[in-house]
């Protein structure tokens, strides 16, 4: 049994006095069991505090394992365990939340001011004609330590008694109250609290007035436990000690797996999401996500070998110099691909405008499998050098922005789009572009199962081999003294493996693909076979 307790996380010495956070309800009536969390949101308001989430006093993380082996001679052993294992919250947490007002805050000057070397000048000059904004970094005052379930068994087996070792091996992990990010705030979002109180302001087209919260805030980026996953693999291994006589080492390992989360990180680090904001479709539904994982490697398989040539390790003179001492060793791994979703790429939609949670294109079609072609999948002409077409989504999707030019959403405050919610008989006297933009709040933040899914599309497989010749040479002044001569060949066969490519998988409207290119890998490095020689003295 293992307790953990990592503290509350706060700014150092007498910058904790001004360590803020936002609270839900921060005035009106105490909230009850019945109070929407549209209206909470609605209520939230800046407090400095000197404990930004309560104290998490639960972290008993049991562990478990045992062994059985079944004739006693070690040859068939059963192995199994279990064990809770917790992640501390991340600094970064605090250093985010240092923006939060009074520390710092985004004015907005309702008139023509001069600049001047001192701020508080400029801003006195301005009297009482100015707005102050802000966006949160709120941290969930009932944040809880994340932390996952992890279990295992292994059933091995020496064949024959000659080291020559099969085992097969389930594993599988549960995460549970994982850190999220997520924006409460977004635009187009008031269209929920109207549906919980009628007469709450809301403009769907507008800016701070689209939003739940009015007070000035913009987006409310809270980190919560609002993240799953759930991890379950299958390995099938063979490995072998040294050969007979033969100096030779194997060992192959295959494993199927499968990964589930609605979140693959905090700040969605993969390269085919970060250019695209954070979090999750509907906020407040973060389940709706859970999809494959980023990073769900379904098969892998990987080989290895070493070689440690017998052949005149024995021998004196030159001939033992020149012909002993020779290892060869080797590596090949094969896996396929992960998974990415496409991105909406509308430029005048209220999702867009936030500028956080993902946006997703409504789908009105199938989603295709992979086709690699050197043509444009539109036009059919040739594409540009190592350029290729790996999905094309042009009748996938549609942006929300051109769905709401030619359909219309109803909302709680009129119906919007396709030329509806034009003029001055609407509420909000909208033009045309406007009544569109409204329908985007309404697509995007009412009618979220209209639009295309998490992680529907996979990236190509991969594979390389790594191939090393060593050569060892006794130091006649010592036995135990050798001199080691490496030659390491990275990509041996210098193969360049097919990418997707990150920042193609927005839809932006027909002619739309997914671009891969070969050797270039998302991160931008290129493949290329490299030789690497070495010296190595061994004492």
């Amino acid at each position: 049994m293992r307790y953990e307790y990592f503290g509350i996380l706060h700014s150092p010495d007498g910058e904790k006095n001004l360590d803020a956070n936002l609270y839900l309800n921060a005035v009106g009536s105490a909230p009850t069991a019945t109070t929407s969390i549209y209206t909470q949101i609605a209520n939230a308001r800046f407090r400095r505090t000197n404990q930004f989430y309560k104290p998490d006093l639960k972290n008993w993380g049991p562990r478990a394992s045992f062994a059985y082996d079944f004739s006693g001679n070690g040859r068939t052993v059963l192995r199994a365990g279990y064990g809770i294992y917790f992640d501390r919250n991340f600094g970064n947490a605090v250093f985010n939340a240092i923006q939060n007002p009074p520390n710092y805050a985004v004015v907005t000057l309702g008139l023509a001011a001069p600049i001047m070397p001192n701020q508080f000048d400029t801003l006195a000059s301005a009297g009482g004609s100015f707005v102050i904004s802000s966006s949160s970094r709120m941290l969930d005052n009932g944040l809880k330590t994340a932390y996952s379930e992890q279990w295992n068994t292994t059933l091995e087996h020496d064949f024959l008694g000659k080291g020559i070792i099969g085992s097969i091996s389930y594993v599988g992990a549960n995460g549970i109250h994982l850190y999220s990010l997520n924006n409460l705030n977004l635009r187009g979002s008031c269209l929920l609290l109207v549906q919980v109180n009628p007469t709450a302001a809301c403009n769907p087209a507008g800016g701070n007035p689209s939003r739940i919260n009015q007070s000035g805030l913009t987006s409310m980026n809270r980190r919560s436990n609002e993240g799953l996953s759930r991890y379950h693999g299958l390995s099938a291994e063979l490995k072998t000690r040294s050969i007979g006589r033969t100096g030779l080492t194997l060992n192959s390992n295959y494993t199927w797996s499968h990964s589930i989360d609605n979140e693959s990180s905090f700040f969605a680090d993969s390269s085919f999401e970060g250019f695209s904001g954070f979090g999750f479709k509907n906020p407040f539904n973060p389940a709706g996500d859970r999809a494959n994982s980023s990073n769900d490697i379904r098969h892998r398989f990987t080989a290895s070998s070493v070689w440690a040539i017998p052949f005149g390790n024995h021998w004196k003179g030159a001939a033992g110099s020149v012909l002993g001492g020779w290892n060869l060793s080797g590596t090949f791994i094969a896996e396929t691909g992960g998974t990415f979703s496409v991105y909406d790429g509308s430029t005048a939609s209220q999702c867009t405008s936030s500028g956080t949670n993902f946006c997703y294109p409504v789908q009105i079609g199938a989603v295709p499998g992979m086709s690699v072609s050197a043509l444009d999948p539109s036009t059919q002409a040739p594409l540009p050098p190592n350029t290729l077409s790996l999905y094309d989504i042009t009748n996938t999707y549609q942006t929300q922005q051109a769905y709401c030019a030619n359909n219309s959403i109803v909302t709680p405050v009129g119906t919007f789009g396709g030329g509806a919610g034009v003029g001055a008989t609407t509420p909000y006297n909208y033009t045309a572009a406007q009544a569109q933009r409204a329908c985007t709040a309404g697509l995007d933040i009412l009618n979220p199962n209209l639009l295309g899914g998490r992680n529907q599309f996979r990236t190509p497989g991969y594979w390389r081999t790594n191939f090393a010749v060593l050569k060892d040479f006794r130091m006649p002044w010592k036995e135990s003294h050798k001199l080691q001569v490496r030659a390491e060949f990275y990509n041996l066969f210098n193969h360049s493996n097919l990418y997707a490519v990150p920042g193609t998988n927005v839809f932006s409207g027909s002619g739309s693909f997914v671009q891969g290119a070969k050797g270039l890998s998302p991160s931008g490095e290129r493949e290329r076979r490299n030789i690497q020689l070495a010296l190595r003295y061994q004492f």
